[in-house]
């Protein structure tokens, strides 16, 4: 396997993206941007906790920042596993591969982003219970967090929109989860930012 992205500089990365080759692609690209957005959570959380006299409160926060961590994880993984998934397919197509085999690399390379999007979907859900406790000075930086995790959830879905159409078999749970997973974020989003205007 090869290093992670996560070794390399931002420049580096960036630089890899622009290379015409398979990997990374845009689902890497989709999984950074929403570990940055949970970063950017992560920050807000931190200085909303600073900021908590009430135990109660604090508590809250805490779950919450345990809860995003854990986001930022799988988000990690995911940036990472995106090309090589994708690049098992395409090896499996240079090798005319048996259709089974095929559709099997296509279902985990589709896997991958649901994953990440899934986890982006979490991380609105997270916002959305963060905005009460958020202090107004930095309501702005949560409302930017939620418009990246929004728009890496819809880059993912159209990457897996792509690859459910290479599939030589139906999986029409799939494609309905990927129909609610865009509802979600959209709805998530729409009331987060409609919460944040409001303090």
């Amino acid at each position: 396997m090869k290093d992670s992205i996560w070794a390399a500089t931002l420049d580096v990365f960036s630089s890899d993206l622009g290379r015409p080759r398979s990997s990374p692609a845009a689902g890497s690209a989709a999984a950074v941007s929403a570990r940055l957005a949970v970063s950017l959570l992560i920050k807000v959380l931190e200085i909303t906790r600073g900021r908590k006299p009430v135990a109660a409160d604090c508590k809250q926060v805490d779950a919450l920042l345990h809860a995003a961590r854990i986001e930022s994880e799988v988000l990690a993984k995911a940036a990472d596993e995106d090309g090589a998934a994708f690049g098992e397919y395409l090896n499996g197509i240079r090798k005319k591969a048996d259709e089974k085999t095929l559709h099997a690399a296509m279902l985990r390379a589709i896997e991958v982003p649901m994953t990440a999007a899934r986890s982006s979907v979490r991380a609105l859900a997270l916002s959305r219970e963060a905005v009460p406790l958020v202090p107004a000075f930095i309501a702005a930086d949560l409302g930017a967090a939620v418009l990246l995790l929004s728009g890496a959830v819809r880059a993912m879905l159209t990457t897996v929109d792509y690859n459910l159409g290479q599939l030589t078999a139906d999986e029409s749970d799939l494609a309905a989860e990927r129909v609610h997973l865009e509802d979600q974020s959209g709805t998530q989003t729409e009331a987060i930012l409609r919460q944040i205007r409001l303090k």
